[in-house]
């Protein structure tokens, strides 16, 4: 597999904050949501188990920015997950 770059974020006003402090704790929010979730249904799987995996395989690897993604795309994951817990024949 190869090795994809990052694209660099453009200049200017980014939408994304690349604060560690508020990436840390929006990850930490973000795990703790999912364990309720394991809790709630006994397993992962489906969107809650990719979001998982998001924020724990590579993570550490991963730059600031690619991070603040990572918690963008999982935190649309838990929305859906979210949505099945309202309407569970999603």
């Amino acid at each position: 597999m190869p090795n994809r770059k990052a694209p660099h974020p453009k200049k200017g006003k980014s939408s994304i904050d690349l604060q560690p402090d508020a990436i840390e704790a929006k990850r930490d929010a973000q795990l703790a949501e999912i364990e309720r979730i394991r809790t709630r249904r006994g397993k992962l799987e489906g969107c809650s188990k990719n979001a998982y995996v998001m924020l724990t395989r590579g993570w550490g690897r991963a730059s600031w920015h690619v991070r603040a993604e990572l918690l963008k795309a999982s935190g649309w994951l838990l929305y859906v997950e979210r949505l099945r817990d309202i309407w569970p024949e999603m």
